[in-house]
C-alpha cells in the first residue's frame, strides 16, 4: 500500500514518527513524507523520501496568524485536564480553544492545505498518517477516500481536552456554542469539498506511544504502539563503550531546547547541584552552548551529542526536561528519572507528574527549581532502591507494548475496512 506520513515542521515530532515510517517500508509498503519546504532536509537526513508542501512556518506573523495575548499569558486550553471537566469556567475554556487554533494549529497548517491535498489526489495513498499538530492531514486523507491515523508525539491532551469542549460546549445557550477549532477546520474542509467529521480533529485511529500507566486516558479510539528510540544518525563514542567507574547522571534536553535555559534553574544551577557529588555527570549540549559555560565541575563532561540510548544504557539516573522522547529512552532502559519541566509546559508536567506517581522518577516544579532541590532529587534516586525496582517495572511495560513493526498489521487492516 502507499502511505502518506505528515509531519509539522519539528524535528522531535519527526523522529518519534520515523520508525513507524520505516517499519511500513521494510514491510514492502511505499512511504512519503510530506512535510513544510524547510524540514524537507530533515526528512532526507532520515533516509525517507520528503515531499514539501505549503510554505514555511513563521509563527506570530502574517495573514493567518493569531493576534492575541502574549505568550506569558496565554491561556491554558488544557486547564480542566487535572480538575473535574465541570470545575473550569465555560469562558476560560474558549477562550483557551480559541488561543490554540489561532496561534498553533492555523499557523502550521493553513500553508499545508492546498498543496497536500492536491498530492493526495495525484499520488493516492492509501493511508495517511499525520502528526497531531497537522489536520491537514485528515482533510488531505478524505479528499482522496483514504484511511487515516493521527499519530501522538506526546501525551494525549487535545483528545482529551476537545471531548470535554464539546460536553461543555452543549450545556451552554446556542447563543454562546462557539467551536473555533470546528469551524476553522470545517471552512477548509469545505473549500475541498470534504465534509466536515469530528475524526477530522482527532483521526479515525490514534497511535499513542505511552504505556497504559503513563497514558492520559481517552475516550478515542488507540492503538497503542512502543517507543522506538531514533535521533538520526550518530556515533556511538569510544568513552561510551566501557561501564563508568562510578555511578553515571546524564543531563539532557533532547533535540527540542539543546540548552539548559528552558530551565528555571538554568545551566549554571544544574552543573552546581551535582558539582560535589560522587557521580560521572554527562550533559549534553551544542558546541555554542559549551563555549560559553562558566563554570563546569571536575567531575562532568559536556558533550555535543550522542545517542541517548546508548547512553541511558550506561546510567543510573537521567536528568530531563520531561519530553517524549527524553522519558520514554529513558524509560526503556528501566532508568530513574528527575524531570525539571519548564514553566507552562502541560506535557512535561503531565509526564513528570506520572512518573513521580509511578515511583519511577521525580518531578521539581519550575516554582522552587533550584541547585538544592536538584542536587536533593538525584541523591534520592541514587539511594533509594525502590526507584530502580518501579523504573525497571515500567521498562516491562513499556517492552510488551506492540513494536512499530507489529502496529503496521494493524494499519494494513485499518486500510483493508476503509469504506470504498
Amino acid at each position: 500500500m502507499r502511505v502518506l506520513c505528515v509531519t509539522g515542521p519539528y524535528k522531535t515530532h519527526f523522529l518519534l514518527m520515523a520508525p513507524l515510517a520505516w517499519a511500513l517500508r521494510a514491510a514492502g509498503h511505499e512511504v512519503r513524507v510530506a512535510c513544510h519546504p524547510d524540514f524537507a532536509d530533515e526528512v532526507v537526513r532520515a533516509g525517507l523520501t520528503a515531499v514539501p508542501v505549503g510554505r514555511p512556518v513563521t509563527f506570530g506573523l502574517g495573514a493567518d496568524s493569531y493576534d492575541g495575548p502574549p505568550a506569558e499569558d496565554e491561556p491554558d486550553y488544557v486547564a480542566n485536564l487535572p480538575e473535574p471537566a465541570g470545575t473550569v469556567p465555560w469562558g476560560d475554556l474558549r477562550e483557551g480553544m480559541e488561543y490554540m487554533v489561532g496561534q498553533y494549529y492555523r499557523v502550521v497548517n493553513f500553508s499545508l492545505f492546498r498543496d497536500l491535498v492536491a498530492y493526495a489526489r495525484l499520488w493516492q495513498p492509501d493511508l495517511v498518517l499525520w502528526e497531531a499538530s497537522v489536520h491537514a492531514g485528515g482533510v488531505a486523507a478524505k479528499s482522496c477516500g483514504a484511511a487515516h491515523a493521527r499519530m501522538l508525539v506526546g501525551y494525549e491532551d487535545f483528545g482529551v481536552s476537545r471531548a470535554q469542549y464539546l460536553r461543555r460546549m452543549a450545556e451552554q445557550p446556542s447563543s454562546d456554542q462557539a467551536d473555533p477549532m470546528g469551524d476553522w477546520l470545517s471552512a477548509y474542509a469545505r473549500q475541498h469539498h470534504v465534509a466536515y467529521s469530528e475524526d477530522l480533529t482527532t483521526g479515525s485511529l490514534t497511535i499513542d506511544q505511552f504505556p497504559a500507566s503513563l497514558r492520559l486516558e481517552s475516550e478515542l479510539p488507540c492503538l497503542p504502539m512502543r517507543f522506538a528510540p531514533f535521533g538520526g544518525g550518530a556515533e556511538v563514542p569510544q568513552w561510551l563503550r566501557a561501564a563508568p567507574d562510578r555511578p553515571r547522571v546524564a543531563v539532557t534536553m533532547g533535540f527540542s531546547d539543546e540548552s539548559l535555559d528552558g530551565l528555571a534553574v538554568g545551566s549554571q544551577g544544574v552543573f552546581d547541584a551535582l558539582a560535589d557529588l560522587d557521580v560521572e555527570v554527562v550533559t549534553t549540549m551544542p558546541d555554542q552552548e559549551r563555549a560559553r559555560q562558566v563554570r563546569v565541575p571536575s567531575n562532568m563532561r559536556l558533550v555535543s551529542h550522542v545517542p541517548l540510548d546508548a547512553l541511558a544504557a550506561t546510567c543510573s539516573a537521567i536528568i530531563h526536561h520531561g519530553g517524549t522522547g527524553s522519558g520514554a529512552t529513558s524509560s526503556l532502559y528501566g532508568v530513574p528519572q528527575l524531570v525539571l519541566p519548564p514553566p507552562g509546559d502541560f506535557d512535561s508536567h503531565a509526564l513528570g507528574s506520572r512518573l513521580a506517581a509511578h515511583g519511577a522518577g521525580l518531578v521539581v516544579d519550575p516554582a522552587r527549581d533550584d541547585a538544592a532541590a536538584v542536587r536533593a532529587a538525584v541523591q534520592r534516586l541514587l539511594t533509594d532502591s525502590s526507584f530502580r525496582r518501579r523504573a525497571a517495572e515500567l521498562r516491562d511495560e513499556y517492552r510488551a507494548m506492540p513494536s512499530p513493526a507489529e502496529v503496521v498489521g494493524s494499519l494494513e487492516a485499518l486500510v483493508a475496512e476503509r469504506p470504498l
